[in-house]
């Protein structure tokens, strides 16, 4: 079921995005965003065992500020992890998942190149 308010026409287009609920898209940004949380802990345990196996000790340090990524199926809220060295060395770890200035997905973009 679609929900629209009366004063449609006085909202903008991000929050028309967010007022508009439809089940199936909805459920499809809630496994998107599982998803992308089950990739993202294991890419930081892999760098975590990396580093081990190189005689490196990195921990788990909290998350990046949490970021909405636009995909072809609305935002869905993100949480990078990060990890950091218990010696005082400085460790970066950069998922390959989610670049550090992703905010698109690149469907996105290929879709607003596309002549209507």
């Amino acid at each position: 079921m679609t929900i629209i308010p009366n004063n449609f026409q006085d909202i903008t287009k991000e929050e028309a995005t967010f007022m508009v609920q439809d089940s199936v898209t909805e459920l499809l940004r809630f496994h998107a965003k599982s998803l992308l949380v089950q990739a993202l802990e294991a890419e930081v345990t892999e760098t975590l065992n990396s580093l081990k196996e190189s005689s490196q000790t990195a921990i788990r340090n909290g998350y990046l500020p949490k970021r909405l990524i636009t995909t072809a199926i609305g935002d869905i809220p993100v949480e990078v992890p990060r990890i950091r060295s218990k010696d005082g060395e400085s460790v970066n770890f950069h998922s390959t998942l989610i670049p550090k200035y992703l905010r698109r997905s690149k469907s996105i973009d290929a879709w607003q190149l596309m002549p209507i």
